[in-house]
């Protein structure tokens, strides 16, 4: 016994002693390593990782190492101090900059990489919240959806009275998306409603005395250094929407409390108040960490740079390391990331250690000299702002392979943007061919869609690429026909037959099996019917009592609807989409399709979708969820899924956002034109103005902001790098070279490729026709159709937008429902009428009072209450109600009295096209003379009004109502009265608050116009042109066509806006 026990003894110390010599072997490895990777740093590099205490300030650009140092210094306080690895914070942007750092410490000093704290900001606070649990006490709150912040700030926007700066009658929403944007940045930024107050404040006394408000020359009555009081004015007007969105965020932080929810930032901002008020908490972190390292500072936000100012104050030296590249920072408010890093070096001045890392291991000299001499048109640079202290910035190249490489950059100018893609495919075909390693190549661009094309050359060539992008299931036709099944099963259980408008589309989309043939012949089966006699859809689908073959045809998917339909109220949410994607076919089709597995993919993150929101709320409804993905769709929310090209050897296509970090031999940077590269004039869309006393930015920053966008595109490239653009766009219209390709100075190469090239790029792009066509119907049926057919101003104006449309809307009738803005409008124009009839009818012809217009509006808005959600019923009956007054208000006393209205003219014959419609108001003058008035709702678009000439060779859609009522009149009376004007009176204010009433002149040469307008139409109408659409990307009837996707509303604006 006493022989196995010390045996026994005996392996174990021998394991142990073996475990011993391999533990010292590895550690000598990874000593070994780290050595090594001391020994060949570079002076600059050697002096940011030896000299560890204290603070310091790398400014690392492109290239230069910045990971390498990073992880160095690291290995030397572990091996220099008794600093254990926990004693360490590392802080950076994102995951894939945690995950390489760590790769980097592993391969240096093995496991006790795992040990040091390397997080991204909102992980850091994560930790610490739950860390200490017992004093944030928020275990039980979820993080807020993009779904419910779209709910929260709509209902703010819903209390919003009339006279408040962000009320919007026609648009409740439209201030949604700023006010998310701006509650965004408040966080980030750390900003209060207070602070923003304070800003605007100063900004607007400040604001007069301004050089840029205010004249710098003599003009006209104006002198110079007068103010430009209509500048100020609308500076002061933003700043105004500004303070009152800022006082929402209060009410908009209540909402999140009271729903147990959280936004993504509020992470930060929880540390940083508990920091502030739990001194105990602040200083067990400040002592923890004895070191701290911040990559990429250029691009730290208010908060989070307030979360290192925390944890650094407690020390009079702190030991805090820093390394950024002002140029390299592609994020706006520059002026204010320039400043915290001006703070921070004048706070640690005399102690401050500054080092510039000028040595770069990727790119060759000529591109370090091109993208240097880029980047110096910036201003807000650290090499401007540095006081007494020079900094430069010149990088020398030191790539073994690349350094002295002696290709140049080149620009190369194309005749137009055609010619350009194909000549960017052309050359990557060559370097493939030669056997060129395609995954050394680079497609850089600003945005995704202006490398669409070139991923279709890339393709139909069989060259393989690599491409990743974010796509919204949302809008792909499966889903869009998915959700118009869904919203048609609700709204035929809510009440039959209001789903009407919806069953014409989705009888035509694939899933629901039904021959073509079968389909047109319904169609004009019902089409031919008399109004009186004419079924629903829904009816005639069940009909046993038309033919045996169309009734088979439909029969079975009419059975599954009737299920569907039943089912509704009977079936949770989760199990009712699964039934509708099984019977509907739906499932069936995807499994059939040639990408099934993408296909799939989508399906399934729509269906997880609707179970997460389920679990969310396990009451909801399909009605609930119908309303959350129209929310999404309003606010641009996507369901995003990752649709990812892969090919092991193929070129990259990337944006310049995507490709920072990243390297390549070989960059193709390609549409360098304004419109591709440059800030857009409507960069603001969706955003409040700020002032630059809150941003420390002027407007130059936007500039600024692209132009080291495009410095971060050009420093991917290690030996070769290519820059084009083209005179003319893909739609043939002038482009100019962004202001970076003239700021390069470099000669652009023009190139011209020949025609043999081009035909084949356009041979590979035409799989399908732009313009979308459906086979002809038999002649005799369509001429039966026609019969009788007579033309109105929105008949018209619907043929000449789109003949398929024309097609659809007034050959087959298809349903349409009237919308709430439309439903709106007739409420309005409708009471307007009775006003006058009431005038004409009292004594004395007396307008009646105020009081009374408003009665009879509410009275035409509660007939058309069925249009109408319950919410948006009364938002809209608010706003006519305050509408309508000011515009009483302002035109009572003005109005001409001897009228007619609703003037109906039938049978009227113009060069033997038969027109029609209703005029609204015809106001008779002395000497003959008519005036003919109609009313509007929305917009005032200024193009509307426009006689023929350019873009618009018709003229406006109102232009041309006008002079057709003016035919229709003229051909009406035969008293000798001309109408020589029309007005458009408009019900809803311009920006001003006034209603305006636009005055046309309408001529004799107006008249020959449209004359000549009405027989050409009528003769192609009367000739069934009309089977091709106009292939507008925004045209509905097209995308139905094309893409078998729903169209969001038949009532198209001819409809809708033009009263007949």
């Amino acid at each position: 016994m006493l022989l196995v026990l010390q045996l026994s003894l005996y392996l174990s110390s021998f394991a142990l002693t073996r475990m011993e010599q391999n533990s010292n072997l590895q550690r000598q490895q990874y000593n070994a390593a780290f050595r090594h990777a001391l020994d060949g740093l570079n002076p600059s590099q050697r002096e940011a990782v030896e000299h560890i205490e204290g603070p310091m300030l790398v400014i690392a650009g492109p290239g230069t190492g910045k990971t390498h140092i990073l992880a160095a210094r690291i290995g030397r306080i572990l091996s220099e101090t008794d600093a254990q690895a926990n004693n360490i914070l590392c802080l950076t942007f994102t995951d894939a900059g945690v995950h390489a750092m760590r790769e980097r410490l592993l391969q240096w000093i093995g496991p006790e990489g795992h040990r040091v704290h390397i997080y991204t900001f909102h992980a850091f606070c994560n930790s610490i919240i739950q860390d200490n649990l017992e004093y944030f006490g928020r275990s039980d709150i979820e993080p807020l959806s993009d779904l419910e912040r779209v709910e929260i700030v709509r209902r703010l926007l819903d209390t919003l009275e009339p006279g408040h700066p962000l009320y919007r009658s026609a648009d409740a929403y439209f201030y949604e998306s700023h006010l998310q944007d701006l509650f965004q940045r408040m966080k980030s930024e750390n900003w209060t409603p207070t602070l923003l107050q304070e800003k605007i404040d100063a900004y607007l006394e400040e604001l007069p005395q301004r050089p840029e408000f205010r004249y710098q020359v003599n003009r006209g009555h104006l002198r110079k250094g007068d103010p430009k009081t209509a500048q100020i004015e609308e500076a002061r007007q933003k700043m105004i929407r500004l303070g009152a969105a800022a006082a929402l965020y209060p009410r908009y932080e209540t909402a999140l409390r009271q729903m147990r929810r959280y936004d993504y930032d509020d992470m930060i901002l929880w540390v940083l108040r508990a920091f502030a008020d739990n001194e105990v908490l602040l200083r067990s972190y400040q002592e923890r960490y004895l070191y701290l390292l911040v990559d990429e500072y250029q691009d730290t936000n208010g908060a989070q740079n307030e979360v290192i100012r925390r944890l650094i104050t407690y020390w009079e030296s702190p030991n805090v390391f820093i390394v950024g590249d002002d140029d390299q920072s592609i994020f706006e408010f520059q002026g204010a990331r320039l400043k915290n890093l001006l703070d921070f070096y004048t706070q640690y001045q005399d102690q401050l250690r500054v080092v510039v890392l000028r040595e770069n291991y990727r790119s060759s000299q000529h591109i370090l000299n091109a993208s240097h001499g880029l980047i110096g048109a910036n201003e807000r640079r650290i090499v401007n702002s540095l006081g007494t202290m020079e900094i430069q910035k010149i990088l020398t190249a030191r790539s073994g392979d690349f350094a002295e490489s002696a290709f140049l950059p080149e620009v190369f100018c194309y005749p137009n943007r055609a010619q350009e893609e194909a000549g960017v495919v052309a050359q990557i075909e060559a370097l493939w061919q030669a056997g060129f390693p395609l995954r050394e190549v680079a497609i850089i661009y600003a945005r995704h869609k202006q490398v669409r094309t070139i991923a279709t050359l890339l393709e139909k060539k069989g060259i393989p690429y690599a491409m990743r992008r974010r796509v919204n299931v949302l809008d792909l036709p499966l889903i869009r026909n998915l959700r118009t099944l869904l919203e048609y099963c609700y709204l035929e259980f809510a009440r039959p037959y209001s789903g009407e408008h919806l069953l014409f589309q989705i009888l035509h989309f694939d899933f629901a099996g039904i021959p073509a043939d079968a389909l047109a012949q319904l169609s004009r089966v019902i089409a031919g019917m008399d109004a009186t006699e004419r079924p629903y859809w829904r009816e005639a689908l069940r009909s046993r009592e038309a033919n045996a073959p169309r009734h088979l045809a439909t029969s079975g998917f009419s059975e599954v609807l009737e299920d569907l339909i039943a089912q509704v109220a009977n079936l949770s949410l989760t199990a009712f989409v699964e039934r509708l994607v099984n019977r509907s076919g739906i499932l069936g089709m995807v499994i059939r399709h040639p990408e099934k597995v993408w296909m799939t993919q989508v399906l399934k993150t729509f269906f997880d979708f609707v179970r997460e929101e389920s679990d969310r709320n396990p009451r909801l409804s399909l009605r609930r969820l119908l309303d959350i993905l129209r929310n999404m769709d309003a606010n641009n929310l996507a369901l995003e899924i990752n649709k990812s090209v892969v090919a092991a050897n193929g070129v990259n296509l990337l944006t310049a956002h995507s490709a920072k970090g990243l390297e390549f031999q070989v960059v193709f940077m390609i549409d360098c034109v304004k419109d591709g590269w440059e800030p857009q004039a409507r960069g603001n869309n969706g955003r409040f103005a700020l002032p630059d006393t809150l941003t420390f930015s002027g407007e130059e920053d936007a500039m600024e902001a692209r132009r080291r966008l495009f410095y971060v595109a050009m420093t991917r490239a290690k030996e070769r790098l290519y820059l084009s653009y083209s005179l003319r766009d893909a739609k043939g219209k002038d482009s100019r070279p962004a202001v970076f390709i003239d700021e390069l100075g470099l000669v652009p190469s023009e190139r011209t490729l020949p025609n043999d090239v081009l035909a084949e790029a356009d041979l590979l792009q035409m799989t399908e026709l732009e313009r979308p066509q459906i086979p002809a119907e038999p002649v005799a049926e369509i001429n039966t159709l026609l019969e009788g057919f007579v033309v109105s101003i929105s008949a018209l104006n619907r043929y000449l937008r789109c003949p398929l449309s024309f097609y659809y809307e007034n050959v087959l009738r298809a349903p349409a429902l009237q919308s709430e803005a439309a439903s709106y409008g007739l409420a309005a124009h409708n009471a307007l009428q009775r006003l006058f009839e009431r005038m004409l009818s009292s004594k004395g012809q007396r307008f009646p009072g105020l009081r009374e217009f408003l009665l009879l509006f509410e009275r035409e808005m509660e007939k058309m209450r069925g249009y109408f959600s319950p919410k948006d019923y009364e938002r809209r009956l608010e706003t006519g109600r305050v509408y309508l007054s000011a515009y009483y208000q302002q035109h009572v006393d003005h109005w001409h009295k001897k009228v007619r209205l609703e003037l109906q003219v039938r049978n009227a014959v113009v060069d033997g096209v038969p027109i029609t419609g209703i005029i609204d108001k015809v106001e008779l003058h002395d000497h003959q003379r008519v005036v003919l008035v109609d009313y509007k709702t929305g917009n005032h678009r200024e193009t509307k009004l426009r006689p023929p000439g350019g873009a618009q060779p018709y003229g406006g859609s109102y232009w041309r109502q006008l002079v057709f009522y003016k035919l229709l009149y003229e051909n009406y009376d035969n008293s000798g009265k001309r109408a020589d004007a029309g007005v458009i009176s408009y019900l809803d204010p311009d920006q001003t608050g006034m209603f305006p009433q636009v005055t046309l002149p309408l001529s004799t040469e107006d008249t020959a116009f449209l004359r000549n307008l009405l027989r050409e139409t009528y003769a192609r109408i009367l000739n069934h042109e009309f089977y091709e659409g106009c292939g507008e990307p925004t045209c509905a009837w097209c995308n139905f066509v094309r893409l078998k996707a729903p169209v969001n509303s038949f009532s198209g604006e001819e409809r809708e806006e033009l009263d007949d």
